[in-house]
């Protein structure tokens, strides 16, 4: 019988919960350190900061001696799981560290439920299916990526994207595909991504010349 991926959700916020429950209240014994807590807890509180004040955050002085933050693709401003985050925590005079994690291994459980839909819409049993979306969300490329919250993000949202391409290709129905697509479009990294992609040859950042002469030197030693 396949399941409702509601109940699957369920599922994983609780299996996710356990998992990481030394990450959480009431325990919190681990901490996420590095990039996480150093930098993305930087801009997100920065941008909840200056809404609290008012104000659309366009350059965050608080960090690396300045930098841009509406346009830094890594700040996830325009990210609605971000959204999500503020509004819950609208109430306090500043965003907690706590609020970023709690965000960050949910997309853990909604990678766990992606995936399990992607599984099922290839026809693979429930066991299997719910045995691969494990294997997918609790890894341990994910567990050592939880420093990075746009690769965590991105990781969450993948299997909804490959879902889409099955369904165009499967059923020729473009439908759910144009949604999945629209989805995995908003996340952080795959904006970005898109926006390299979508510049010219000549717009693209230049190789320095040694640079050049690394990569020949290389690409002589890999002919040789």
């Amino acid at each position: 019988m396949t399941r409702s991926p509601w109940k699957v959700l369920l599922a994983a916020l609780a299996c996710t919960f356990l998992f990481f429950y030394e990450y959480m209240p009431p325990v919190r014994s681990v901490h996420i350190p590095y990039d996480l807590d150093g930098y993305h807890f930087s801009l997100a509180a920065y941008g909840f900061q200056a809404l609290h004040q008012g104000r659309l955050p366009q350059w965050d002085p608080s960090i690396y001696g300045g930098m841009r933050f509406a346009a830094n693709v890594q700040a996830a401003f325009y990210y609605p799981g971000t959204w999500l985050m503020y509004l819950a925590t609208w109430g306090r005079e500043r965003l907690s560290y706590q609020s970023l994690v709690d965000l960050n291994l949910a997309h853990v459980a909604v990678a766990f439920t992606l995936c399990f839909v992607w599984l099922r819409g290839k026809r693979l049993s429930d066991p299997a299916a719910l045995l691969g979306a494990a294997v997918y969300a609790y890894s341990g490329y994910l567990c050592t990526q939880l420093q990075h919250f746009g690769l965590v993000v991105a990781y969450a949202w993948i299997p909804l994207g490959l879902r889409g391409i099955d369904q165009i290709a499967q059923e020729n129905d473009g439908r759910f595909g144009s949604a999945a697509f629209g989805i995995v479009g908003i996340d952080p990294l795959a904006i970005e991504r898109a926006r390299l992609a979508a510049q010219e040859p000549h717009e693209l950042p230049a190789r320095g010349a040694a640079h050049d002469r690394v990569v020949d030197h290389d690409d002589a030693l890999a002919l040789e």
